[in-house]
């Protein structure tokens, strides 16, 4: 009977194991994308949301691609709501009313979530001590 148990949590062990290894893997932090590539990432996630035409997602990549680039050379606070400002006349230059307003609903609603969730987690936590 010992070895029968000795074998269960052996086999336990076994099959326990492998799952800590895969979720570290899944852990390590990916290595920072390129301007090009994080613009291209916005451009392609605004096309899906914002059903872009062709010109626009060209438009729409070129200053993605611009402020990116900006953000690389300086991430102040200050300049980073300067760089979202500028950022966001150009892009309602570039898509129509009726885009640029789903796009602006689209981050608020991100933000109204991302708030929530932030608020729900430290309701969780227990108070200091």
């Amino acid at each position: 009977m010992k070895i029968l148990l000795k074998i269960f949590f052996f086999t336990i062990l076994l099959l326990i194991f492998p799952l800590g290894v895969v979720a570290q893997q899944d852990a390590a932090p990916s290595s920072p994308r390129t301007p090009e590539q994080e613009a291209q990432r916005q451009t392609e996630r605004m096309k899906i949301d914002l059903d872009l035409s062709p010109t626009q997602e060209k438009l729409v990549y070129n200053i993605n691609l611009k402020y990116e680039r900006e953000r690389q050379i300086s991430n102040k606070r200050s300049d980073a709501i300067e760089r979202i400002k500028n950022k966001n006349e150009e892009l309602k230059k570039a898509l129509t009313e009726q885009q640029f307003n789903k796009l602006q609903k689209k981050r608020f609603d991100q933000s109204t979530f991302r708030r929530q969730n932030q608020q729900d987690e430290t309701k969780d936590k227990p108070p200091a001590e």
